[in-house]
Parts: structure tokens; C-alpha cells; sequence
């Protein structure tokens, strides 16, 4: 992938508000550079291990990891203060929930309303389970409740 792909200015967008399930935000996190991913390495619904597969295959050349179009983690904080209000939703036993929190907080730090919501003793696939998850119907409570609220 070239920095061109990467790096589209012609599609230029307005958004009013950011829903984030379990997002990616940090292309370059591992179980050495981050605490989640340390610390649920071995959780059966995504190990550490099958998500840097996912990443190897999404982004195969290591160096578009760090781009910020790839990793918005790395955004310059003054692009943060230009994003809507987010709702940010993670699963307390992902690996993906410290990216999702720094994200939040970041937007945060930046002045945007963000929202966080970690889903207790839940593992990465909690959304895709509504039908038997309390915490699945609640994250779709929560999206509803914040699309609502952009158009309010």
C-alpha cells in the first residue's frame, strides 16, 4: 500500500458523530507496547496472536502501520479538535480495548465529547451476540442513543 492509497484529500467528508465498537486505532500495538494486549493475549475470542494475522493481511507492508491513515492514534492532536463526538464501546477482555480507551481519551484531551464504555467481563465478539448478550443490547442502546443524539 503507498501513501497515496493511504492519503485520499478528494474524499474530504463531514461527519457528525463517530460510533466505535472495539475499534482499531493503533496499527503498531503488540503484546510488548500494549498493557490489553499483554494482558489477553490468550483470550479465546481474539488472541493477540490472530489479530496481528488480521493486521498482516489488512496492511502486509509494516511500514503503512504507523500511518495516521491506518493507525488514527497518530493523528496530530489538533486534527483531534476537529472530529464530532464519539461513542466509543470495547470489551473489557480484548486486546483492542486500550486503543479504543486512548482514543477516546485523546479526543477527550482535544476538547470532543467521548463517550467510553467498556462492556464488563466481555470479549472482543460482545456485539455479535445481542440475541444472548445483555451487553451486546446495551451497545446497541448506547449506538442508537448517540446517533440520535447527533441529529438532536
Amino acid at each position: 500500500m503507498t501513501q497515496k492509497a493511504l492519503s485520499r484529500p478528494e474524499l474530504r467528508l463531514s461527519f457528525c458523530m463517530q460510533l466505535l465498537v472495539v475499534p482499531v486505532t493503533d496499527n503498531t500495538a503488540s503484546t510488548e507496547s500494549s498493557s490489553t494486549y499483554k494482558t489477553y493475549e490468550h483470550t479465546a475470542a481474539l488472541p493477540a496472536e490472530k489479530m496481528l494475522w488480521y493486521r498482516r493481511h489488512y496492511l502486509p507492508n509494516p511500514e503503512d502501520w504507523a500511518n495516521p491513515e491506518a493507525s488514527p492514534l497518530f493523528f496530530p492532536q489538533e486534527e483531534f479538535e476537529k472530529l464530532p463526538p464519539a461513542v466509543v464501546i470495547v470489551g473489557e477482555l480484548d486486546v483492542l480495548r486500550g486503543e479504543g480507551e486512548a482514543y477516546a481519551q485523546k479526543l477527550q484531551n482535544s476538547g470532543v465529547k467521548a463517550e467510553v464504555h467498556v462492556m464488563k467481563g466481555m470479549p472482543h465478539p460482545f456485539l455479535a451476540m445481542d440475541g444472548v448478550l445483555e451487553a451486546g443490547k446495551r451497545a446497541i442502546t448506547l449506538l442508537s442513543e448517540g446517533l440520535t443524539s447527533a441529529f438532536a
